[in-house]
Order: C-alpha cells, then sequence, then structure tokens
C-alpha cells in the first residue's frame, strides 16, 4: 500500500509540472507570434510600390534647383548669369 502510495504521489507531481510547463510553453509561444506580428508590421513597408522618403514632384526643377557645380581651386567659379536672348 505504501508502494502504491508513493506512486501515486509521483504521478500527481508529474502531471502538476506538466501542466505547469505546458502553461508557461503556450504563455511563450504566444509572445513569440506577438513580437513576430510586431517586427512583419513594422518592417513591411505601408505602399510597397513607393520608396522610402520624400516625393520630389518635378525632378527636373529639383536637380536644377539643388544641383553642385564642382570646379577646381585654381579656375574662377563659374558665372550663374543667364545669357540674354
Amino acid at each position: 500500500m505504501a508502494f502504491d502510495k508513493k506512486i501515486a504521489e509521483l504521478h500527481n507531481k508529474i502531471d502538476c509540472s506538466y501542466n505547469d510547463l505546458n502553461v508557461k510553453f503556450e504563455a511563450l509561444n504566444s509572445k513569440i507570434k506577438y513580437v513576430e506580428s510586431q517586427f512583419a508590421s513594422t518592417s513591411a513597408p505601408k505602399h510597397p510600390q513607393q520608396l522610402l522618403g520624400k516625393a520630389v514632384q518635378n525632378p527636373k526643377d529639383y536637380a536644377t534647383d539643388n544641383a553642385i557645380t564642382i570646379h577646381q581651386e585654381d579656375e574662377s567659379p563659374p558665372n550663374h548669369q543667364t545669357p540674354n536672348t
């Protein structure tokens, strides 16, 4: 009888440990899924057809207005006056 009682206690402890670990595993699994969904939503672009950054409405005007002229030090800087026609 004492042996059967010890086996029953051991079986009960194993069941409790299994249930406790199962609850913890399910909680961990749900947290991992949450983190994965957060990562996927922040890494995916909102509009896949559009590149990140500000859109330039007229790139030709933007390029000419914001152009950088490079010259050597021994040359005079270019004259930015428009010719009279």
